[in-house]
């Protein structure tokens, strides 16, 4: 099974916390939460990309470079959490290669590369995981003092992975989660930089990053739809992002233009979403559906065959269409199913969602879009 935490937002849409286990319990854990002899990912705050290998080398000496999202049962983006002798310190082992996490020469100066080696005992490869709140982590070398960070603050797969003075930075926090984890969409960066695009009218009014009303970390998401707020062609009135950095690019014809997804949820897949929804107290719903998150379907059609929405009588509502998926569209009747009758759910609070999704061979889904329809 694995899992995946959606942080985006319904005029607010945030993640549910996600990390290790542990804290100090003797247990093989310590206060930074991380529970050690262990693969995990390392996961930039600033990207949302992984610390990986570049090319997926497993020689010496190979670099360390910002990755994305490992495809199927590639494992060159985890990473073997193990104790060092010396007490708080760890080695960090890539679970491909089975190479450790090094510093090129050993060297302390600032900027300088970090890559893979073979086990030397040397204290360039022994590692400090510090916790630094809102569940990420500084990744500190021993030999240098230095901070694991991305060179020029990138974003961009392939950047390079450098040693750099800490600073209360995005490029130099880490999120350490578990290989089942597939994919984390936060707003933590304060923009768009971590999606593949935004879809509405008039993206400086209807999507906003607010600091006030958070669930956790220090931004979320607002969405806004007015009437006339139409996307293109499309049908209905929306505000959505879509498209966060995980596994695979999809791209196929759609019309007179190519739609390019970051990822496609395949059939037997075994999935777990969590995230947040806030609905603010001025929040009405009036039009015919209004969609709060849903998954569109990788045949290119318009179909959304899995969302959840409100409806006119203010009931929350999952939404599935049944049938096959042919070459343009996903046929058959939409099923509705209220899941929070109207009266049971609030207006000023942040709604927890968990969604398991199974993805049958009839449907291949892509993963959610977050916003209001």
């Amino acid at each position: 099974m694995r899992r995946t935490s959606v942080r985006l937002i319904i005029l607010c849409l945030a993640a549910l916390p996600i990390l290790p286990a542990g804290c100090g319990d003797g247990g093989g854990n310590d206060s930074s939460g991380v529970q050690s002899e262990a693969y995990f990912t390392i996961v930039s705050r600033n990207s949302g990309r992984l610390v990986g290998i570049s090319g997926g080398s497993k020689q010496d000496g190979a670099a360390a470079i910002l990755a994305d999202w490992p495809k199927n049962d590639q494992v060159g983006q985890h990473w073997k959490i193990e104790p060092a002798p010396e007490a708080g310190y760890y080695y960090l082992i890539n679970a491909d290669s089975g190479k450790y996490l090094d510093v090129e020469n050993a060297s302390t100066q600032e900027g300088a590369t970090v890559q893979q080696y073979r086990y030397t005992g040397g204290t360039a490869q022994q590692w400090k995981i510090v916790a630094v709140g809102e569940q990420y982590h500084k990744i500190v070398n021993r030999n240098s003092g230095l901070a694991l960070n991305v060179e020029g603050d990138k974003v961009d797969e392939g950047a390079a992975i450098i040693q750099w003075p800490w600073a209360e930075e995005t490029d130099s926090q880490w999120l350490i989660l578990p290989p089942d984890i597939v994919a984390v969409g936060d707003m933590e960066t304060g923009n768009t930089s971590q999606y593949q695009g935004f879809h509405g009218h008039d993206q400086a009014a209807q999507l906003q990053f607010e600091a006030a009303i958070v669930r956790q970390g220090t931004y979320a998401a607002k969405f806004k739809v007015r009437p006339g707020d139409r996307f293109m062609q499309t049908s209905g009135e929306r505000a959505e992002l879509s498209g966060f950095p995980i596994q695979l690019r999809v791209e196929w014809p759609h019309g007179n233009r190519t739609v390019i997804f970051n990822n496609r949820d395949r059939a037997g897949d075994d999935l777990y979403y969590a995230w947040s929804t806030y609905f603010p107290t001025e929040f009405a719903h009036v039009y015919h559906w209004g969609s709060f998150i849903n998954w569109h379907s990788a045949i290119g059609g318009t179909v959304a065959p899995l969302s959840l929405s409100i409806d006119l009588n203010q009931n929350m509502i999952v939404k599935g269409s049944g049938g096959e998926c042919g070459d343009t569209n996903c046929q058959g009747n939409a099923h509705n199913h209220v899941i929070v009758p109207a009266g049971q759910w609030a207006k000023g609070v942040w709604h927890e969602w968990h969604l398991h999704k199974p993805i049958s061979h009839a449907i291949d889904v892509i993963p959610a879009k977050a916003g209001i329809q």
